[in-house]
């Protein structure tokens, strides 16, 4: 049966660990398959995809990394869901369950591409079986799974789930995490999307504990060795069901309902059929609950055999019985006509309505556009409006800085009109002073012609009085030659007389 081949389309080790016990059973039955992982081009994605083929090829799978669709056609193609990166040439197409949770995408009508489904439970399979054949055959990934027993000298081991995105607890339990350690042995399996695009959260995970696993770890052999289940996502939650593993499960998200129905994975927990806190200081009761009340561990039970019938060691014989079908094509030819004319008319109704979807976006992309235009113009506006206000604010504040220089230039014109005014008065007196000031030179003036006019005088009368000092010289030198006269001698009295009454005449002249 070499020629009969099977395609594997995958990018992530996530769902390589779901096919890996189908993969190994077809190797024991000399199968031929080939595992195709789909390079995908988004950043931290891109690394993803090539970090599971580097993983595979170094295994020593049939695996090939693809960027476009292969030339190849195969017998069976296995899709996780449709569409997807790859589309492979093939006559069947089936899908594999790698999860459970979220019905709004789980249970989308794309479910119609597929030929065969493979259901984990009841719970899906009532759902999925409305757009296609499909059987209950087990979780595919737990097909060899054997719980392992802990000694009881050893602390209990918690397998701590985070999940991925703005639901990720770890940065918010860190501090409750390195407490638990005093009680329980701490495992980390990150998210594939924390490992590649959430270098924080991984870094947080790597000072917690060293038992920090990603995508290369299989899910299913830590949950071996796990005593109890911590997570913040929901498919974890069906993980710890059907392995029969005691589960908690810290601020637990709403999920979308289905059509009107609650999803599953949020009824377990408003039925509190596992244990459940919002309360990070109620986390570590929450967990001894979860591993020491008998109640939950008779739900958690009860809940598996109701809804997941397909025991592990019958699931690989359910799938390869069906896997031995297709490749032979024993099938219901007349349901796969029908069935895939049917698919066609719901292809052509979703591309016409993926069309109109297409074009009420470039629509909304416009009117966003236009929202946004609208928006910007209400910005500026506003900006306008506040520029405007701050101009009216100044041109207030500069009035009222006018005003302030008008009173001050009032003041100022009063105050120069009072200085003009004792400038007047000053000058009016000065104008007096110097009018009085005047009068007085005139008088003056007038003095001092006077003195002059006195000066003049006296010195007519000192020059008069040097001529009659010159001629009373001269008379006495007279005197003084008639003295020495005898005839002066001898009439001295007569002379003296005269003389005397000479002098006498011309002081009183």
């Amino acid at each position: 049966m070499m020629e009969k081949k099977i395609g594997f389309v995958i990018h992530n080790l996530v769902l390589f660990d779901t096919l890996k016990p189908l993969i190994t059973e077809l190797e024991n039955q000399n199968i031929h398959y080939d595992i195709l992982v789909s390079s995908i081009e988004t950043e931290g994605w891109k690394e993803m995809a090539e970090d599971t083929y580097d993983h595979l090829l170094a295994l020593g799978y049939n695996v090939k990394n693809l960027d476009s669709n292969p030339e190849k056609k195969y017998k069976i193609a296995f899709y996780p869901y449709l569409p997807y990166y790859l589309d492979l040439k093939t006559d069947y197409k089936i899908r594999y369950q790698y999860g459970m949770a979220k019905p709004t995408w789980n249970f989308s009508t794309k479910s119609t591409n597929f030929d065969w489904i493979f259901c984990n439970g009841i719970y899906d399979y009532s759902f999925l079986r409305a757009y296609t054949k499909c059987e209950i055959s087990g979780f595919l990934k737990f097909a060899n799974f054997k719980k392992k027993k802990r000694p009881n000298s050893e602390k209990p081991n918690i397998l701590y789930l985070p999940t991925y995105g703005s639901a990720c607890s770890i940065e918010q339990l860190q501090d409750v995490l390195k407490d638990l350690q005093r009680k329980y042995n701490l495992t980390i399996k990150l998210h594939h999307g924390t490992t590649f695009l959430e270098p924080h959260n991984k870094a947080i995970a790597e000072e917690l504990t060293e038992k920090v696993f990603d995508h290369k770890y299989p899910l299913a052999d830590l949950i071996q060795e796990a005593d109890v289940i911590l997570s913040d996502g929901s498919s974890a939650i069906f993980d710890a069901i059907v392995t029969d593993t005691p589960v908690v499960i810290f601020q637990p998200e709403s999920a979308e309902p289905f059509e009107g129905f609650l999803p599953l994975e949020q009824q377990i927990i408003v039925d509190d059929i596992i244990p459940s806190t919002s309360n990070k200081d109620e986390l570590e009761h929450a967990i001894y609950s979860a591993l020491y009340e008998d109640k939950y561990a008779d739900k958690r039970r009860s809940f598996k055999e109701s809804n997941f019938p397909i025991s592990a060691h019958e699931t690989l014989n359910i799938v390869m019985n069906r896997i031995h079908k297709f490749l032979n094509d024993e099938i219901d030819t007349h349901f796969m006509a029908s069935q895939r004319k049917v698919n066609s008319v719901i292809i052509e109704h979703e591309s016409k309505i993926e069309l109109l979807g297409k074009e009420v976006t470039i629509r909304d992309q416009w009117l966003q556009q236009q929202t946004e235009e609208v928006k910007r113009q209400i910005e500026e506006i506003k900006k306008r409006d506040e520029w405007l206000q701050q101009q009216a604010e100044e041109i207030k504040k500069r009035d009222e800085w006018l005003q302030q220089q008008a009173e001050e230039i009032k003041k100022r014109d009063q105050w120069l009109q009072q200085q003009t005014e004792e400038i007047q008065e000053r000058k009016r007196q000065l104008q007096q002073q110097k009018q009085e000031i005047h009068q007085k030179d005139q008088i003056i003036q007038e003095q001092i012609e006077k003195i002059n006019q006195k000066d003049y005088f006296l010195d007519e009368y000192n020059k008069e009085l040097i001529n009659r000092n010159q001629t009373i010289e001269q008379y006495s030198f007279y005197i003084d030659q008639i003295h020495n006269t005898i005839s002066w001698k001898l009439s001295s009295k007569i002379s003296k007389l005269k003389l005397f009454n000479f002098i006498k005449k011309k002081k009183g002249s």
